[in-house]
């Protein structure tokens, strides 16, 4: 997963983060006797965050007090709990990124937006996106489909909505594709394509892969908690906004299905990954991506 400043990954130290941790909980701590593990600090203070391996699964930002011995309070070191690590990125990472740069975090997706639009430029395209979507327009997505928008999905198509079935994304499947940001409703009708979701849809595609990536649920190739939002010629190769993943994933991944054969590819760790590895992609491949045969493909955007 990206972190966003001043929030950092802890690496060699996690050990001793997690030793820290476990020295300072005393009696009626919520965090006593749980297994858990440093995964990022906030640069400039004490605060760390822990996930738990154990279950159920408790995500949780401890100001560490380096008190050298437990804390006689419960109420200390300062716990701060979180419904997961989705919860965690809105509610702490983003609003503390942003206090940090003075920089929404969307500002982000629309400097990916622009990059991938400046890409195409240099390879003579004027690739357009459509104006994004309204709060109004995601709430009614939001009903439709059960599943949460006030998110980096909602961000993304809040920033732009589809563009118009021409390339501005490259995700690597079992090769790397071009792929076109889909409408927030042409989404809709091809998430809406495979209700109710049940045993009769799973079963015209049959089992899952071998060998597919554990951060994937291993038993879809469809699935109600899994949105499109990135597609290629017809939806052959998808690309899903993933709030239902498997046992070694997080909510908010992105992954990709890739026809003929029917395989799913995990892709990044959120929104703002994938659309930095997408950029990644059109830059190292554009001339495979954007020309078939010296010519312009169907799917390139019009020439400048």
């Amino acid at each position: 997963m990206e972190f966003l400043a001043p929030w950092f990954e802890v690496t060699s130290e996690a050990h001793q983060l997690q030793r820290e941790l476990a020295a300072e909980l005393g009696p009626g701590h919520r965090l006593r006797g749980r297994d858990m593990r440093a995964v990022a600090r906030r640069q400039g203070c004490d605060d760390v965050l822990f996930v738990s391996v154990d279950e159920p699964r408790v995500v949780a930002v401890v100001h560490l007090t380096y008190s050298n011995g437990p804390e006689p309070d419960p109420r200390w070191p300062g716990t701060m709990f979180f419904d997961s690590m989705q919860d965690w990125i809105e509610r702490c990472m983003k609003p503390d990124h942003e206090d940090y740069t003075g920089e929404p975090a969307v500002a982000g997706l629309a400097r990916e937006l622009e990059r991938a639009t400046q890409i195409l430029k240099q390879h003579g395209f004027a690739l357009e996106f459509g104006p994004g979507v309204t709060p109004d327009e995601l709430a009614r997505a939001e009903r439709l489909t059960g599943l949460p928008f006030d998110n980096a999905l909602g961000e993304l198509f809040g920033a732009a909505n589809g563009s118009f079935g021409k390339t501005c994304f490259a995700v690597e499947t079992d090769e790397v594709t071009p792929c076109s940001l889909a409408s927030l409703d042409e989404c809709l009708r091809w998430w809406s394509e495979w209700r109710p979701y049940g045993a009769d849809i799973d079963a015209q595609f049959g089992p899952g892969e071998a060998g597919r990536d554990p951060r994937i649920r291993p038993d879809k190739f469809v699935h109600a908690k899994w949105f499109p939002f990135a597609e290629f010629n017809g939806w052959g190769t998808t690309v899903y906004f993933d709030t239902d993943p498997g046992v070694a994933g997080q909510s908010g991944q992105v992954i990709a299905y890739q026809h003929d054969p029917d395989a799913m590819y995990f892709v990044a760790d959120d929104i703002a990954a994938f659309l930095a590895r997408s950029n990644a992609l059109l830059e190292r491949h554009a001339r495979d991506l954007l020309f078939v045969d010296g010519r312009p493909s169907v799917f390139s955007p019009k020439r400048l």
